[in-house]
């Protein structure tokens, strides 16, 4: 959905600088969340929650410093209501990008009059609507972002359907990058110094389409693949003309969503090749260096580019886990992944090519990869392969 600028707040575009900074991991959400709520009108709060539970490594529960002031209260508030809360995640979980959910969406207006949490919510901490909407990540990992409002009617509606509809891709944006790099924050404590500790291809280019950083595995990508490379002035280039324009363009769009304004989250571009070989797969997403790891600080793209002909080495478990695949599905992934063709994945397998080809489709379906460069990227996002 598209928002227009007039409907949506300048606090809410001031939000997006914090939310692509990837050097705060653990800090920058709060800022985050602030501006979300402060955004809507009589919006009070703003929580992240994690839906996908099964994974250990990164759980994005993030609360805004008006529900970290109140935490006790919250605490209770969960403890005593956590079924409603199961009850609504569930509803929020079917949620599609720029659906909004409402008590509502959950429970008829009957139901929800006199209600002992809706009581609590009103009498302590001064809610009488609440708005969520669906943070999906690349990879298919999901979480929510809830934003309590002291008053109702349709006035508020309109306004919180603006700010997150216009929010929800960047915030979803954020959150797959906040996974990718998580494991170096833990690692290392540090994102932009240590890149090449990671076997994804990863490069940082200013908002004028400037490479500053391209890690080893950028490098030797592009070296394999030949339909793209970084010219002598720092610049990408294809073979295609317009398709340089078009990377271009992505990170110039890139870097002004870095700088607060109405840009695409994110943009994934297919390079060709020559020959009979899958298409090189670029993705362009806003990044920020707030803690100033770069001499000058940084905001501009985060650029990933995947050879699904030779795909980086990554661990398909907990995508497989994310999206419910069976062991059998699992073992034809992790092929795939490896780079595997069908034949050769029906011959390790035991299985005529035309089983094979169906596990395949049935695994790209479940996962809404379309192929194995999206594949590839989607199981990096979850859980990034840091050597």
């Amino acid at each position: 959905m598209v928002t227009e600028r007039h409907t949506i707040p300048d606090l809410t575009y001031a939000t997006l600088p914090a939310l692509y900074d990837m050097t705060s991991v653990a800090d920058g959400w709060q800022e985050t969340l602030d501006g979300v709520a402060g955004s809507i009108e009589t919006g009070t709060g703003a929580i992240i929650f994690g839906i996908s539970g099964f994974d250990d490594i990164y759980r994005p529960d993030r609360v805004c410093s008006f529900f970290a002031e109140r935490f006790h209260m919250t605490e209770t508030w969960l403890s005593r209501f956590r079924h409603y809360e199961e009850q609504a995640e569930r509803t929020l979980l079917g949620l599609k990008p720029g659906e909004i959910w409402t008590d509502r969406s959950t429970w008829s207006e009957e139901e929800l009059i006199g209600r002992d949490d809706q009581l609590f919510l009103l009498n302590r901490l001064g809610t009488r609507s609440r708005y969520a909407a669906p943070m999906i990540a690349q990879d298919g990992w999901r979480a929510g972002i809830l934003v309590h409002c002291s008053g109702q009617g349709e006035k508020i509606d309109r306004s919180a359907h603006a700010v997150l509809n216009f929010l929800s891709p960047h915030l979803s944006a954020s959150l797959g990058l906040r996974r990718l790099i998580s494991g170096l924050i833990a690692k290392y404590q540090a994102v932009l110094g240590v890149l090449d500790r990671i076997s994804v291809g990863l490069m940082l280019a200013k908002g004028s389409g400037e490479i500053v950083l391209a890690n080893e595995a950028a490098k030797s990508t592009m070296d394999r693949h030949g339909g793209i490379t970084l010219c002598g002035n720092s610049h990408l280039r294809t073979r295609d003309e317009r398709l340089t324009r078009r990377i271009v363009k992505a990170i110039q769009s890139a870097g002004d969503a870095a700088y607060r304004l109405n840009r695409p989250a994110h943009e994934i571009l297919l390079s060709p090749s020559s020959g009979f070989t899958e298409p090189l797969l670029i993705e362009v997403s806003p990044m920020r260096d707030g803690a100033r790891e770069m001499d000058r600080g940084f905001a501009g793209a985060l650029v990933t580019i995947i050879d699904p002909n030779d795909p980086p080495t990554v661990d398909p478990q907990h995508l497989a886990a994310l999206h419910g695949l069976s062991p059998a599905e699992t073992a034809v992934m992790g092929l795939i992944l490896k780079g595997y063709t069908l034949p050769a994945i029906a011959e390790v397998r035991g299985v005529s090519p035309h089983t094979a080809r169906t596990q395949i489709r049935t695994i790209y379906r479940k996962t809404g990869a379309d192929g194995r460069g999206s594949l590839a990227l989607k199981a990096a996002h979850l859980r990034p392969p840091v050597l």
